[in-house]
């Protein structure tokens, strides 16, 4: 298998830096495997390392939020498929499947680097994972999560549902791929970090659907 070339051209345009050049280099050299055969191979790779980087440079100077968001999920959509069709899977149309397999299988993060990714936000652990504000207090989540209690929390989970019934007039249930964080939950208790990376960006993944589908919302697994 020949090696990737290594990443010595800089997107012209872009506030990408040397050191996350650096990154992104280190991020490719793990998925790339030489998966497409023929003459095209360094090509078609090639240019797909390089379209991602152009669309990064997009991210990155974007003004909305948004925007970026629609570039950066461009990027991800590239990757797990690259990583998809890299390991010689079938043909897959759905999204979460593709998902699922390029957290767990190819081996781009370890279960350190999901667990840093997931816990140096706040607001995303919030997002993924409401229910510990109905569990009482600061100090009951805690004890769920030093006792690693998960019925405490589906029954905090529970009371989360009911309320965004009440408020919203619909079942969250149905709203987001992942139900809102009920299976983040026992995985972030376990400190089964991949398995909790998975659901986080499946949550991602619903709001993905109702940015680029105006409100369509994917259907239940």
């Amino acid at each position: 298998m020949k090696e990737p070339q290594p990443l010595d051209i800089k997107p012209k345009s872009t506030k990408i830096s040397q050191s996350e050049l650096k990154k992104i280099e280190k991020m490719w050299n793990k998925l790339y495997t030489g998966n497409i055969v023929g003459p095209m191979k360094q090509v078609i790779d090639s240019n797909t390392l390089f379209t991602m980087l152009r669309w990064y440079g997009k991210a990155k100077e974007s003004v909305f939020q948004t925007d970026k968001f629609i570039s950066l999920w461009v990027i991800f959509n590239m990757l797990y498929n690259y990583a998809w069709n890299r390991d010689n899977k079938q043909s897959e149309h759905r999204e979460p499947s593709k998902v699922k397999h390029f957290v767990e299988k190819s081996n781009l993060l370890s279960p350190d680097e999901c667990k840093e990714i997931i816990t140096s936000d706040p607001t995303l652990l919030y997002e993924v994972l409401p229910e510990y504000e109905f569990l009482g207090s600061k100090e009951a989540w805690e004890e769920a999560v030093r006792t690693k209690d998960i019925k405490a929390l589906e029954e905090g989970h529970k009371k989360y549902i009911d309320i965004q019934r009440k408020q919203l007039g619909l079942d969250p249930n149905e709203f987001l791929r992942n139900k809102y964080g009920l299976e983040f939950g026992k995985f972030y208790l376990m400190e089964d970090w991949l398995h909790a990376m998975n659901e986080v960006l499946l949550f991602v993944y619903g709001i993905r659907n109702i940015v680029f589908h105006e409100g369509v919302t994917p259907q239940s697994m």
